[in-house]
């Protein structure tokens, strides 16, 4: 199969294009600084989730407006965008992770009452 050479030239600009822009590497650093916070704060309180709801949820109300302008920025970037900062920040993104998924697991009500609180 054929291809027209300015396709090589759009698809190159296509890939340069979906990547995340200056703006996005530090909209994630600000991202993971605050996952890597709750993390922490998770990952402390287990296994009394009495504590992790109290932590947890004083920490998004302290932080609700930068949460909200991280998470409104993460939903409207792109996929290749978000594949590439994750996989630039994997092993913080591996370890947040892990620990969201002990707190969902191991306090759920706990969990999503306090992840309530950054809305």
């Amino acid at each position: 199969m054929k291809f027209h050479p300015s396709f090589s030239a759009v698809l190159a600009f296509a890939l340069v294009a979906c990547g995340p822009s200056a703006e996005d590497e530090k909209n994630m650093e600000e991202k993971m600084k605050f996952e890597n916070e709750r993390s922490e704060i998770m990952t402390g309180a287990l296994p009394d989730c009495d504590k992790l709801e109290t932590e947890l949820t004083a920490y998004n109300e302290k932080n609700r407006d930068g949460l909200k302008r991280i998470d409104a920025w993460w939903v409207a970037l792109g996929d290749g965008a978000k594949d590439a900062l994750i996989e630039k920040h994997r092993a913080a993104w591996d370890q947040q992770s892990k620990a969201v998924m002990s707190g969902a697991m191991s306090c759920g009500d706990a969990y999503k009452k306090a992840m309530k609180a950054a809305l």
